[in-house]
C-alpha cells in the first residue's frame, strides 16, 4: 500500500486524513492557493464627432485595457499518476515509459532503508514516489491582457433613411508568463529519479540550486482574438396604415474573426509540470456573414406586432435563418401585455473549436467510483491514494466537430402601473436549447454518474494487485461538447416604488428577482437530468449554482447633492453534492442544503462639487462567510465553499472619485 515513513507524526506539509491508514499522509493544496489572484486594471476611452452637413455626421470612438492579474497554487505533483505526451523525449524512457514516474532505488543515500525492511522483513526493493515539488516552489503566473478597440463610421438621415455605416476592430491579447514552480520534465524528471534527491528532509544547497535550474520561467503562451467588421443599417416609415407608420428596419454586417495561440516549444512537447502537453500552435480565421429585416406593424392602435428575420453564414460551420415574432398590447395606460416568439441560433467560437488540447489534472478530493473502497476478487477494501480522494488526468480543450446551438425562445410578460409611483413587470419565460455547447462536464459530475456520461471516463488495463476490480482511470474526457437540449423556465419580476417626497429627501425602491421553474440538462445518454437549486458541473463545466431564485433589493435616498444607497443580494438555498465518502445511491441518502446567502450593501455618494462625485460604501456590511459546501474544492482547488456563489472576502471598504469633462 501507499506509505510515508513520517507518517504519522511529520507529514508536514502534508497531513494525516483521517479517511487514510495513519501510515499514509495526503496533501491538502487549500493552503497554497490565492483566495482571489491580485489584479491590476487600467483602461482609457475616446470618442470624436464630427458633423458633414445638418443631418449626417462622422463618428469615431477608441478604447484601450490593460489588464494584469497574478495567480498562485499548491506546487506540482509529480508520479506515474500522470501522463507525458508520445511527443515527449522521455515518452520511450525507462523508468518514466510515458509517465512522470519517480523511482527511488536502495542505493540512495536517502532510501528509508529500515523502515522499509521493517515492512518486508529484509529485502529493500524499489519504491515508487508521489512527489509534491515543494522543492521548486509554489506554482505561480500572470496574465496580462490588452484589449484595444476602435470604431469609425458615418450616420444620419438621407433620403428619409436614418442610417448608420462603419467599421469596427476589437482584439483581445493575452500572455501568460511563469514566474515559479514550474518545472522542466526533461530537467526535472532525472534529478528526481537520480538519487540525490532529498524527498523526506531538506536538500543540499548544490542539490536545491540543481533544483531552482530546473524550473521553466518565461511567456508561455501568447492567445490572440480579433473581429474585423463591416455593418450598415438604416430604418424608416415605409406605410402609414390608419393605427400608425409600418417602419422597416434593415441591416447587413460582414466581418472576420481570428484566433491564434503561440506557444513556447517547451509546451509544444509537453515539458511542464503544470501546462500538460502537445500545447501546438494554433492560427484559425474565417468569415462571417449576416443580414437582418424587421418591420414595426401597429395593427390597432393599442396593439402593434412585430416581424424580424436574420440570416447568418459561417465559413466552415453553416448557415441559418433564425425568425422572431412579437406582440404588444396595451389596453390602457396602466396595464401592458407583451409576448414573443423566436428561434436562436449560436455558431461555436473559434477558441470553442480550435483551442489547443492537453492533458492536465482536476482538482483534488476525487474517487473511483468502481475501485475506491470496492472489494477486490480476494476480499480485501482497496484504498490506494491512485483512486481514492486524487487527482486525475483530464482532457481539455477545443473540439472541431461541435455543431452549433439553435434555440426556441418563448417570452410572455405583463406591465402594471396602477399609480405612477409603482410600477410592477412579471416576464415568464420558456426556453429550449438544442445542441447546447459546454465547457465539459466536471469531474465530480462524470464521476457520480457515469452512465449518465458514457465514453468520458478511460481506464487503463485491470491492475493484477487488485483482481476482479476495473482498471485506473487513466483520463477524464473535459473537452467542449455539445451536451444535448436544455430546457429552461421561470418568472423575471422587476417591481419599482417611488415614495413621496418628504421635507428629508426623496425615497425610491426596487426589487428584481428572478425564479426558476425548471432548468433540465440533457445527459449523452439520452434521459433528462434536473439542476435546479442545485450545485452542478454540467451547466457550464466549471461547477456553479442554479439557485431557484434570486433577487436584489434596493432602497436610494437623495437630498439635495446627497445620495445614499442599501442592497440586498439574496440567493435561495440549493441541494449540495454527496460528501467524499457518501453514496447518492443508497436509498438512505439525502443531500444536504446548502444555506441560502443573503449579504447587504451600502454606499453614499456628495455631488456637491462640479462636475465631481465622492463616493464611499461597504459591501457585505454584515460580515456574512459563505454557506459551507462540498463542491467548492472539486473546481476551484478551494475547500468549503463555492466562489462562483459567494464572495469569501467577508466586509470590505471602496472609494471612488469621478470627475466628469464637460
Amino acid at each position: 500500500g501507499t506509505r510515508n515513513p513520517l507518517a504519522p507524526n511529520n507529514c508536514a506539509p502534508s497531513l494525516v486524513s483521517p479517511l487514510f491508514p495513519s501510515t499514509r499522509c495526503r496533501f491538502d493544496p487549500s493552503p497554497y492557493v490565492s483566495l482571489l489572484p491580485e489584479m491590476e486594471r487600467a483602461s482609457i476611452y475616446g470618442a470624436g464627432h464630427f458633423a458633414l452637413t445638418r443631418d449626417i455626421e462622422l463618428y469615431a470612438e477608441g478604447s484601450y485595457s490593460h489588464n494584469k492579474q497574478n495567480f498562485a497554487i499548491q506546487p506540482s505533483p509529480i508520479s506515474n499518476q500522470f501522463a507525458i505526451p508520445p511527443s515527449h523525449p522521455l515518452f520511450n524512457v525507462a523508468p518514466y515509459n510515458g509517465f512522470a514516474a519517480i523511482v527511488l532505488k536502495p542505493t540512495s543515500p536517502y532510501y528509508p532503508t529500515a523502515y522499509v525492511q521493517g515492512l518486508t522483513g529484509g529485502p529493500t526493493p524499489d519504491l515508487n514516489v508521489f512527489y509534491r515539488a515543494f522543492s521548486i516552489g509554489n506554482r505561480e503566473w500572470t496574465d496580462t491582457s490588452k484589449l484595444p478597440r476602435g470604431v469609425v463610421g458615418i450616420k444620419g438621415n438621407y433620403a428619409g433613411w436614418d442610417f448608420d455605416a462603419g467599421y469596427l476592430y476589437t482584439e483581445t491579447k493575452l500572455t501568460e508568463h511563469a514566474n515559479n514552480g514550474i518545472g522542466r520534465y526533461t530537467a526535472i524528471l532525472p534529478l528526481l529519479n537520480s538519487g540525490v534527491v532529498n524527498f523526506f528532509g531538506p536538500n543540499t544547497p548544490e542539490v536545491q540550486a540543481q533544483l531552482d535550474a530546473t524550473r521553466f520561467i518565461g511567456d508561455a503562451y501568447t492567445t490572440k482574438s480579433s473581429i474585423g467588421s463591416f455593418y450598415v443599417k438604416g430604418s424608416r416609415d415605409v406605410w402609414q396604415l390608419p393605427a400608425g407608420p409600418l417602419a422597416l428596419a434593415l441591416g447587413a454586417e460582414y466581418r472576420t474573426e481570428k484566433f491564434s495561440d503561440d506557444t513556447d516549444p517547451v509546451l509544444q512537447i509537453g515539458d511542464t509540470t503544470h501546462y500538460g502537453g502537445d500545447l501546438l500552435p494554433v492560427a484559425v480565421s474565417r468569415h462571417v456573414t449576416s443580414v437582418f429585416a424587421e418591420l414595426n406593424i401597429p395593427i390597432i392602435k393599442t396593439l402593434e406586432g412585430n416581424v424580424a428575420v436574420r440570416y447568418d453564414d459561417y465559413q466552415g460551420t453553416g448557415s441559418k435563418t433564425t425568425p422572431k415574432f412579437s406582440l404588444r398590447w396595451q389596453p390602457a395606460p396602466e396595464v401592458l401585455v407583451r409576448g414573443a416568439y423566436g428561434k436562436g441560433f449560436r455558431a461555436p467560437s473559434l477558441t470553442e473549436l480550435y483551442q489547443p488540447q492537453t492533458i492536465a489534472v482536476s482538482a483534488p478530493g476525487l474517487n473511483d467510483p468502481l475501485r475506491c473502497n470496492k472489494p477486490d476478487a480476494n476480499g480485501n477494501i482497496n484504498n490506494n491514494a491512485s483512486d481514492c480522494v486524487t487527482q486525475f488526468p483530464i482532457l481539455i480543450g477545443g473540439n472541431t466537430v461541435l455543431k452549433p446551438e439553435t434555440a426556441d425562445n418563448y417570452t410572455f410578460g405583463l406591465v402594471l402601473e396602477p399609480v405612477p409611483a409603482i410600477s410592477l413587470a412579471l416576464d415568464a419565460f420558456k426556453i429550449t436549447l438544442k445542441d447546447t455547447i459546454i465547457f465539459g462536464v466536471d469531474p465530480t459530475q462524470v464521476l457520480a454518474n457515469p452512465d449518465l456520461f458514457p465514453g468520458l471516463i478511460t481506464r487503463g488495463p485491470p491492475d493484477p494487485t487488485t483482481p476482479g476490480l476495473p482498471g485506473h482511470i487513466i483520463q477524464l474526457d473535459q473537452r467542449n461538447l455539445n451536451l444535448g437540449e436544455t430546457k429552461v423556465s421561470g418568472i423575471d419580476v422587476d417591481l419599482r416604488v417611488r415614495f413621496p417626497a418628504t421635507s428629508f429627501g426623496t425615497f425610491k425602491a426596487g426589487l428584481n428577482g428572478t425564479y426558476f421553474h425548471t432548468y433540465e440538462i440533457q445527459t449523452l445518454e439520452g434521459t433528462f437530468l434536473s439542476v435546479n437549486g442545485k450545485v452542478t458541473g454540467i451547466v457550464n463545466g466549471n461547477g456553479g449554482v442554479v439557485p431557484r431564485w434570486h433577487h436584489y433589493l434596493t432602497l436610494d435616498w437623495t437630498y439635495g447633492p446627497w445620495e445614499a444607497l442599501i442592497a440586498q443580494n439574496f440567493q435561495l438555498h440549493y441541494e449540495d453534492i454527496a460528501g467524499t465518502f457518501e453514496d447518492p445511491t443508497d436509498p438512505d441518502f439525502h443531500a444536504r442544503q446548502v444555506g441560502s446567502y443573503s449579504t447587504f450593501d451600502i454606499q453614499g455618494a456628495y455631488t456637491g462639487f462640479k462636475n465631481l462625485k465622492l463616493t464611499l460604501g461597504v459591501k457585505n456590511l454584515t460580515d456574512v462567510n459563505p454557506p459551507y459546501t462540498n463542491a467548492g474544492g472539486q473546481n476551484f482547488f478551494q475547500a468549503g465553499y463555492d466562489p462562483g456563489y459567494a464572495d469569501p472576502r467577508g466586509r470590505f471598504y471602496y472609494g471612488s472619485i469621478t470627475y466628469t469633462f464637460k
